[in-house]
């Protein structure tokens, strides 16, 4: 380059094609330091520097840095920053580390962030990187919103289950959600077992109940009392419940539970003190194309069958049934058959 070459110019290019120039530090105060490109001085402050924690600007006097141009004007204005080149070396740094980490890795960090779908995390042994728990990768149970399971400030210890080099992103998952408790269901839980759980979630047809960590089963609404009930507003989230094992399906990830079963029948006590032939009144509980059904005691149904009425075989038996036997109507009705211990009543009209 010739001693009359205007590096003004390469200045003002620089800062249009954001490009970086060699600057050499000449001094420092404790604001920031002068720096000259050609002989062109000019003052950058710390903030402009790109230090890292606890790094000292004064020792950066006497090397030649990159710096990324803000503004040249070759009417002396002439502004300077290093921030995104450290950012761009941290970048690199952060990529080669990401590239050597070993999937399965155990980590540990702080929780810095939650949101509905992610959590993120700064590691212990990557605080430059981006950590992310993905609510996919949680194996032990549905969670709606993360925050329903961490909050910021929260200390994880967690696997590696990926990487995004170029992004500089790791994935993990906290090592308690790496034991999916399915695979030992056997282990915790047999049919016909009563066991104690936590109401999760109440819907029309039934309630959630977590049994353990991971491990999610389903009262119905028909087996969660033996009077009919409401199981929408059957009770709040985190009541304890106490429920039978009716069945497990390890490999849907289901089991079925009844509460009504932990309760005594009294289907028996019906059964135990009447007989066929024996006249009661009950109360419409629901109407079928098949037939009434008629609750006859508190818990106890029996059904009416639509042959017992002797209908029009060419009329609509559930209309006519509706029609004058609507539900909660008072209906009285004479016993045909007890049978399974009150568990199937037979009903005919009086």
């Amino acid at each position: 380059m010739t001693d009359n070459h205007d590096f003004w110019v390469d200045l003002e290019e620089a800062a249009q094609k954001h490009t970086l120039v060699p600057c050499e530090v000449l001094w420092a105060n404790q604001y920031g330091v002068l720096v000259t490109y050609h002989g062109i001085e000019t003052y950058v402050g710390r903030r402009y520097l790109g230090l890292e924690p606890g790094q000292d600007h004064r020792d950066l006097v006497g090397k030649t840095l990159k710096f990324a141009v803000r503004t040249a004007s070759r009417r002396g204005k002439l502004l300077l920053t290093r921030q995104p080149v450290t950012a761009a070396e941290k970048r690199v740094a952060i990529k080669r580390k990401l590239e050597n980490i070993t999937l399965g890795e155990e980590v540990g960090g702080q929780v810095i962030e939650v949101r509905q779908m992610k959590v993120i995390v700064r590691l212990d042994e990557y605080p430059d990187a981006k950590a992310v728990i993905n609510r996919t990768s949680l194996r032990r149970r549905f969670i709606a919103d993360m925050a329903e399971e961490f909050a910021v400030g929260d200390e994880v210890d967690a696997i590696v289950t990926g990487t995004q080099p170029g992004r500089g992103t790791i994935y993990i998952c906290p090592m308690e959600h790496m034991l999916d408790p399915w695979e030992s269901i056997g282990e915790h839980f047999q049919v016909g077992q009563i066991v104690d759980g936590t109401i999760t979630t109440c819907t029309k047809y039934g309630v959630f109940v977590e049994l353990l960590s991971g491990v999610t089963g389903l009262v119905r609404s028909h087996d969660l009392d033996w009077n009919r009930v409401d199981s929408a507003t059957f009770g709040q989230k985190g009541d304890p419940i106490r429920v039978k094992v009716m069945s497990i399906d390890a490999q849907s990830r289901k089991i079925s539970l009844s509460r009504k079963d932990t309760m005594h029948d009294p289907r028996k006590d019906f059964a135990a003190n009447h007989k066929a032939g024996d006249q009661v009144e009950g109360t419409v509980a629901n109407i079928t194309d098949f037939g009434i059904f008629v609750e006859v005691g508190d818990g106890v149904q029996g059904l009416l069958h639509a042959n017992e009425l002797h209908l029009d075989p060419d009329s609509d038996h559930k209309a006519f049934m509706e029609s004058n036997h609507p539900t909660g109507s008072k209906i009285r009705v004479r016993i045909l058959s007890i049978e399974n211990e009150g568990a199937r009543i037979g009903l005919a009209p009086v």
